[in-house]
């Protein structure tokens, strides 16, 4: 799987070689301390989820972050 955050949206596709499925497109709360561990609760964005295959039908999922570098 690969995520990207960009503003105040997060969207994640399952990834198989040069190819990309969509999975999930929510709601994105960033940390005051990008260096803290810290979780968010996404809500789903279905108008882009709702027809994609592989895509999570769950109004909402909890994402956790942790800064391992």
């Amino acid at each position: 799987m690969e995520a990207d955050i960009s503003g105040d949206v997060i969207t994640v596709n399952w990834v198989n070689g040069d190819t990309k499925s969509l999975y999930w497109v929510g709601s994105y709360s960033a940390s005051a301390d990008s260096d803290a561990t810290y979780s968010w609760d996404s809500q789903n964005d279905k108008s882009q989820t709702g027809k994609a295959l592989l895509a999570s039908g769950d109004d909402a999922k909890t994402f956790w972050y942790e800064n391992v570098i």
